[in-house]
């Protein structure tokens, strides 16, 4: 039952009940001196029933303190036409928790290595590269006619899937089956059998690569950390403001990045201000701590500032450009 039939019934209980004169019934009588009130049983009850209905309708009446929820925004950049809703589905609404995470970067899968600082022997094997994944593994392989050797590679190697590839120490994509490859390193003696934990496919026959000299007649000449520089802390190269301009030209030797000297032909390690990295391709570049290239491997540079001793050489400059 409604309020209103409540109150209805309430009132009907009532056979003398008229309807109250408000000015006559409450109000003071106009013209006299002493106010009278004549408050009837009817009247009584009709105040309380009009208290009822003011209280019960106030309640019901929508508040101005919350203001109705956000309509979600639409997803997409469609333009609404007649007869189109122009809200979206709740399952389309974006949540204000969300958050876009980066793709993930690829696992790289392990290899077989040599212990890190390993010293390599410096035959040539020359062959096709062969790959597989037995029982969730990695193996590579050369294979030079109808003989296959299976690969133990220089310490931080490793290998990505989907398609199966050799990946080098800094990340680079070295190679994958079915490329020619040149490699240096040496092979056991034939009567010494390989451990099955270095020949996961089972060939009988090992190879220990030093170095990936050529993959499809392009040199690479990577081998162990042959792309990771040898960086000096900052403020520590306070003579290259005063240093000469030296010729260097970088150069891949011994399986490693160097740089040689333009004026003795010498090929000398050398050490990089921080921030300064090397990236593969069809050159090797050595590029800046703001991205920009500074260097590309065998292009001679006169302009190179860098401070040339008897164990190395010292990068800290090029042209009018110092790095502390």
């Amino acid at each position: 039952m409604s309020v209103e039939d409540e109150l209805r019934e309430l009132l009907s209980r009532d056979d003398d009940y008229t309807v109250p004169d408000l000015r006559a019934g409450i109000l003071p009588q106009l013209g006299s001196q002493t106010p009278r009130w004549r408050l009837t049983p009817s009247a009584v009850v009709a105040g309380v029933a009009l208290a009822l209905v003011l209280v019960l309708g106030r309640a019901m009446l929508p508040t101005t303190n919350n203001p109705p929820a956000a309509t979600a925004p639409a997803v997409g950049n469609a333009t609404a036409s007649p007869g189109m809703a122009t809200e979206a589905p709740a399952s389309a609404a974006p949540s204000a928790s969300a958050s876009i995470e980066p793709s993930a970067a690829p696992s790289v899968l392990p290899v077989v290595t040599t212990p890190p600082g390993s010293l390599g022997m410096d035959a040539l094997a020359t062959g096709t590269l062969g790959g597989a994944r037995p029982g969730g593994g990695v193996c590579f392989w050369i294979e030079q006619g109808t003989t296959r050797m299976a690969l133990v590679w220089p310490y931080g190697f490793g290998a990505l899937d989907d398609p199966l590839r050799l990946v080098g120490p800094d990340g680079q994509d070295l190679a994958r089956p079915g490329d020619h490859v040149e490699l240096g390193g040496g092979a056991l003696p034939g009567e010494i059998p390989p451990r099955p934990e270095d020949d996961p496919c089972g060939l009988g026959k090992v190879f220990i690569v030093s170095g990936v000299a050529t993959v499809n007649g392009a040199r690479s000449d990577v081998g162990e950390g042959s792309l990771r520089l040898v960086t000096r802390e900052p403020g520590t190269s306070a003579f290259c403001s005063s240093t000469v301009q030296v010729g260097l030209m970088l150069v891949m030797s011994e399986s490693s990045l160097r740089v040689q000297l333009l004026s003795s032909g010498d090929i000398r390690t050398a050490t990089w201000p921080l921030g300064f990295t090397a990236h593969p391709g069809g050159r090797t570049t050595i590029v800046d701590g703001s991205g920009k290239v500074v260097m590309t491997q065998g292009v001679e540079d006169p302009t190179v500032r860098a401070r040339v001793t008897a164990s190395g050489v010292d990068v800290c400059g090029f042209r009018d450009a110092i790095y502390p």
